[in-house]
């Protein structure tokens, strides 16, 4: 089954609890692993967090950064669109 992945997940915020939120729910929505989708929903509303917020919400956005990435079709990446640095999602990468 082919999932629509192309296209914007975040767009006009570069807050780390807005980001995380946008990037936990396309996980989930692209079939992340549940434990993680937990986590990541802990670390939202701020629940057994082991360090401060903002340092569990940088920790998160790194996670979900490496695993978008991995759920990336081949000759795509998640992340900021080049022209765009608040504008997240999947994009095709440049052919070299």
């Amino acid at each position: 089954m082919e999932k629509d992945y192309l296209g914007t997940v975040s767009e006009g915020t570069l807050r780390p609890e807005d980001l995380v939120k946008s990037f936990a729910s396309e996980y989930e929505r692209l079939g992340g692993i549940q434990s993680n989708i937990r986590h990541f929903n802990n670390v939202i509303d701020g629940n057994n967090l082991s360090a401060s917020h903002e340092e569990e919400l940088s920790w998160a956005l790194e996670d979900l950064f490496d695993l978008l990435n991995k759920l990336a079709p081949e000759g795509c990446y998640f992340g900021a669109h080049e022209g765009d640095g608040a504008l997240f999602g999947f994009w095709k990468t440049e052919e070299q």
